[in-house]
């Protein structure tokens, strides 16, 4: 899951937003896919938590709150072109141990 994260420190609630739509952009969502997806659309105002929580699971993603201290760490680790490799090798060595295991049993 890609997360979605925001700090506290120095929040932006348009900073969110705008991560939310470039997300849905990501999997070339339309506002009526989020509709039919988790029948939340356009929202007018301010969401609430369980409405953010949900738009960001339509989305394939998942809200985090990260400390202030903490935030240039992860988005360097969420920025770097090594850390989506890295994901993408272990599911393909989880893949490749799930058929070698299929094979045995």
């Amino acid at each position: 899951m890609t997360p979605i994260v925001f700090s506290l420190s120095g929040f932006c609630f348009g900073s969110l937003l705008k991560q939310l739509k470039k997300r849905r952009l990501e999997l070339n969502l339309t506002q009526n896919d989020m509709l039919l997806r988790i029948g939340v659309s356009r929202h007018k105002g301010n969401p609430r938590l369980g409405t953010l929580e949900l738009v960001a699971k339509g989305l394939n993603s998942e809200l985090m709150l990260i400390t202030a201290e903490k935030m240039a760490a992860v988005r360097a680790i969420l920025e770097s072109p090594e850390s989506s490799l890295a994901v993408e090798e272990r599911h393909r060595v989880t893949r490749v141990s799930q058929m070698h295991l299929g094979k045995i049993y």
